[in-house]
């Protein structure tokens, strides 16, 4: 059976989760912990043939996440990439040992970071209305009417595009200043103005809410700020698994004339013949 690697964290942190309960979120978890670090695994069942491949991938992402939450409400946690799969929990120790200095820096970095997804959508009609007797909106829609009502209203299309473009900056702006990092996101759906991923320490919360109670003043209407969160920092720290391709391995071996057991020196050796 496969296995999922969800997460590295602390041994302190791992044996919280792990003397609750080892199943969250209908996933069972197992742990591997080396040199002051902890792989947290989920068995992954054999794959079989759906009709809904996304759903069912979709699904392991919400699991997945849950997991992250509850872990983070421990303690530290460095996310995988979503989907990273393991043979067995020996290639999880060979992760660790093999980039454990880089794990704990990394595991320092982002560990207690946690990131706010936010999205805004506005009211379009009611835009409209706030800004259909700004001078600029007047005297652009009145210079387009000779030319009749099809280029009046493509006159004050443009006006609402460019409104969004400024208020999607704006938005951006405000926000930047709050994180330690921010992200933009595909705008999903014509109404939607910004669609942005934010890194915070632990201390910024306050003020990240405080910028969004002036940010949903500027959306007029039944305009929406939304935020989700706090999580961890999925989208800015991840660890991923680069595996080399066994025949690839082979074929150096052969290349070089060298057996399987090497050491450094002998491969430089081989290498320099």
């Amino acid at each position: 059976m496969s296995q999922q690697l969800i997460a590295i964290t602390r041994p302190d942190v791992a044996a919280t989760i792990e003397s609750s309960r080892c199943v969250i979120g209908g996933i069972r978890l197992s742990f591997v912990t080396s040199l002051g670090l902890t792989a947290i695994l989920a068995n992954m069942p054999k794959p079989r043939f759906t009709l809904f491949p996304r759903r069912r991938i979709l699904q392991n992402l919400l699991e997945v996440q849950r997991v992250l939450e509850a872990i983070a409400a421990v303690g530290p946690v460095l996310p995988a990439c979503p989907g990273t799969l393991l043979d067995d929990s020996s290639e999880a120790l060979e992760l660790i040992c093999a980039d454990a200095s880089a794990l704990r820096s990394a595991l320092d970095e982002f560990g207690t970071t946690r990131q706010f997804q936010i999205i805004a959508t506005w009211d379009g009609p009611e835009m409209v209305s706030a800004i259909k007797n700004r001078p600029d909106v007047v005297a652009a829609v009145a210079a387009a009417k000779p030319l009749g009502r099809l280029a009046a209203g493509k006159a004050l299309q443009a006006i609402m595009m460019g409104e969004r473009e400024r208020l999607s900056q704006e938005i951006l702006a405000r926000l930047s200043p709050i994180g330690r990092d921010i992200l933009a996101m595909p705008q999903d759906g014509e109404d939607c103005v910004a669609n942005l991923v934010v890194l915070l320490d632990d201390s910024s919360e306050a003020r990240l809410d405080a910028a969004l109670l002036e940010l949903d003043a500027l959306l007029p209407g039944n305009s929406r700020l939304r935020c989700i969160g706090p999580l961890p920092a999925i989208s800015f720290a991840a660890v991923s698994l680069d595996r080399i391709d066994p025949d690839r391995i082979d074929a150096a071996r052969r290349l070089l004339s060298v057996g399987y057991r090497l050491t450094t020196e002998s491969v430089r050796t081989a290498w320099r013949g």
